[in-house]
């Protein structure tokens, strides 16, 4: 009998790339409609993104017509995309 746990796969919205949930990082807004890292705290609607730079620029781009990123501070998601890098990496 095989007993191997599914593994939850998520796309990144910047580079499209499938990974494990835990590889990429979610971030999600709140009813309030502010945008926060590790959406899983929050209710509503969330998306994930490698821990690359480039894939928050290309994220950025893309969701611009939606409207879901508006008023967000890329500066504050890249230092904590940055900070939840170094963790993971620190992990490993």
């Amino acid at each position: 009998m095989n007993l191997m746990r599914h593994v939850p796969i998520r796309m990144c919205v910047g580079c499209g790339n499938r990974r494990t949930k835990g590889e990429l990082i979610q971030f999600g807004r709140d009813g309030s409609g502010s945008v926060s890292l590790d959406a899983r705290r929050h209710t509503g609607r969330s998306f994930y993104l490698c821990p690359d730079p480039a894939c928050l620029n290309t994220a950025r781009k893309k969701m611009r017509r939606s409207g879901f990123l508006e008023g967000v501070d890329f500066e504050v998601l890249k230092s904590r995309m940055d900070q939840k890098k170094e963790k993971q990496e620190e992990v490993e």
